[in-house]
Formats: C-alpha cells, structure tokens, sequence
C-alpha cells in the first residue's frame, strides 16, 4: 500500500487477491448476514465494491488507484471485526 510502482507479479496477486475477495465478499452477504446486524452487510457489500475497485485498479495498472483499494479494504475489514468479533 503506498509504493511508488508495483511489479506485474505484484498485479497480478493483487488481481487474484481481488477476485479472491469478491467471492467472500458474496459469501458473506448470502450465507452469514441473517443473524448479524445491518452493518455486517453492509461491510461486505463494501468489501465487494472495493474488490472490484482493485481488480479494476490491476487492469490499468494503476499505482494510485491499486494503492486506494488496498488502504480501502484493509479498513473496511479491520472496522468490521471490530464490530463484529
């Protein structure tokens, strides 16, 4: 998160990381959010949104973009277990 450049290695984990994610992400929303309060699906529905973001971000090879998603999930799931666990 926050380098200057990432390799197409690092892209192409993060591409696999991302899809990896909107699974979950759809997992989460379909089989655990009934007994959970709103907010839980709400950060998974979040957490798909910016999945898709870094997919997206990997395509374009974009630093920035890639950069946001990553800082953008890593707080999504820190603010969720908070909540949650």
């Amino acid at each position: 998160i926050g380098q200057a450049t990432y390799t197409d290695g690092d892209y192409a984990s993060m591409a696999d990381a991302a899809q990896r994610l909107q699974a979950t992400a759809e997992t989460l929303k379909t089989r655990f959010s009934a007994s959970r309060p709103p907010s839980f699906q709400t950060y998974a529905m979040r957490l798909g949104e910016l999945a898709g973001e870094l997919l997206a971000a990997t395509q374009k090879k974009d630093v920035a973009q890639a950069s946001t998603a990553l800082t953008g999930i890593r707080e999504t799931c820190r603010t969720c277990h908070k909540e949650h666990r």
